[in-house]
C-alpha cells in the first residue's frame, strides 16, 4: 500500500511540476505544451482511477485529496 501511495505522490507531483512548466512558459513553446498534455491525460487517468471500485479506498482519497488541493491542478484548465 505505501508503495501504491509513493507512486501516487510521485506521478502527481510530476503532474504539477509540468503546469507550472507550461505556465512559466510562453504560448508559442511547443513542448510545454506537450509535457502539459501528457500531464493532463495523467491528471485524467488519476481521476478515472478514483472510480474503479478495484482500487483501494487508501488510494481513491489520496488522488482526491491532492487533485483537490493542488493549485496547479485547479487552474489547469484555465489557460486551455
Amino acid at each position: 500500500m505505501d508503495d501504491m501511495l509513493d507512486y501516487v505522490t510521485r506521478v502527481m507531483k510530476a503532474v504539477e511540476t509540468a503546469w507550472f512548466i507550461y505556465a512559466s512558459a510562453s504560448s508559442e513553446d511547443k513542448r510545454a505544451l506537450q509535457l502539459y498534455e501528457r500531464a493532463m491525460l495523467t491528471s485524467q487517468a488519476l481521476e478515472r482511477s478514483l472510480l474503479n471500485p478495484n482500487t483501494p479506498s487508501e488510494v481513491r482519497g489520496w488522488v482526491g485529496l491532492r487533485l483537490r488541493v493542488s493549485p496547479w491542478l485547479k487552474a489547469a484548465h484555465v489557460r486551455t
